[in-house]
């Protein structure tokens, strides 16, 4: 997957998520504004903070709310399932077609 480079110059990649010191960065910036987590309070706008950092006012706008309902700036892992579709059975009998084929 190639990096490409975003409107305001810094390169970034598809569905990657911004790590998370650049994620805590934004934290200190909208704390350093006087920004308040418990009332969800942003004293500056979330473009601004993104002109600052380069980086989307989305990602600025979700991290500041993640961090306001979690306390947590971690990136929040993605659905899917990670189990095997095959079977036991399955693998025993690959394994046992694949012995049975001559090598070349």
């Amino acid at each position: 997957m190639a990096y490409k480079v975003n409107a305001s110059g810094r390169s970034y990649r598809n569905g990657m998520a911004l790590l998370d010191d650049m994620r805590s960065l934004i934290i200190d910036e909208i704390v350093k504004e006087g920004g308040d987590r418990v009332a969800g309070y942003m004293p500056v706008t979330y473009k601004e903070i993104a002109r600052r950092l380069s980086v989307s006012r989305q990602s600025v706008k979700k991290i500041w709310r993640q961090f306001c309902e979690s306390n947590d700036i971690s990136v929040k892992s993605r659905g899917g399932s990670h189990n095997f579709k095959l079977t036991p059975d399955d693998l025993e009998l690959i394994e046992t077609r694949l012995l049975r084929v001559p090598f070349r």
